[in-house]
């Protein structure tokens, strides 16, 4: 009998499906990687960029990138899907931000749980982004299109970083929006969530 056994990207192992008592042999070995209290310098990650346009418009969308501890991590480690490429773009003075290309749709996702590197703390990780309007709110980002075809793509994006390191310790900062958005450089307001456990 075989079963599938899968190593993620926090070490853990999981067996995504198996009905058998093959499954129970691996319940000590999955109870180790469980949901355990993070570090206080730790946190999960989730970053996710996407734009829908109509059919073989050939587009490009430039995106807030962390400009925090898990830069490099994104950077060395998301996944496009649809056929569509990334690349870190430098705006004027600002930090490097996420171009995304393809034609129609393109996505990008990254996800982690336990990424050190963020100053210690017993709340909300220290997250920030790029591509932030000057003298504005923690929701107020920048967005560049540019595509063929109808003026506007409909834009999805995420940031999101948290921490549980315990009762009364940890939070999370989270950056979402989903709208459309027109040619050039676009001031976007996202959806800006700061909790404190």
């Amino acid at each position: 009998m075989n079963v599938n056994v899968n190593v993620n990207v926090n070490g853990c192992v999981s067996a995504p499906s198996a009905a058998t008592g093959a499954f129970c042999a691996l319940t000590l070995v999955l109870a180790s990687c469980g949901s355990g209290a993070q570090a206080k310098d730790e946190a999960s990650i989730v970053y996710r960029i996407k734009f829908s346009a109509e059919e073989g418009a050939s587009t490009s969308v430039t995106f807030p990138l962390p400009s925090d501890a898990a830069l490099t991590t994104v950077q060395s480690a998301i996944a496009v899907t649809d056929g569509g490429t990334i690349d870190w773009v430098r705006e004027d003075d600002q930090l490097i931000t996420a171009k995304l290309a393809g034609h129609g749709i393109a996505e990008a996702t990254f996800s982690v749980k336990n990424l050190k590197g963020f100053p210690e703390g017993s709340g909300a990780p220290e997250a920030t982004l790029s591509f932030h309007q000057p003298d504005a709110g923690p929701g107020d980002l920048y967005v560049r299109v540019n595509k063929g075809g109808f003026p506007t793509a409909n834009v999805e994006f995420e940031y999101t970083a948290s921490r549980d390191c315990g009762s009364g310790c940890g939070g999370k900062r989270s950056w979402t929006f989903s709208g459309d958005v027109g040619l050039a450089l676009q001031p976007v307001h996202m959806n800006y969530v700061e909790e404190h456990r």
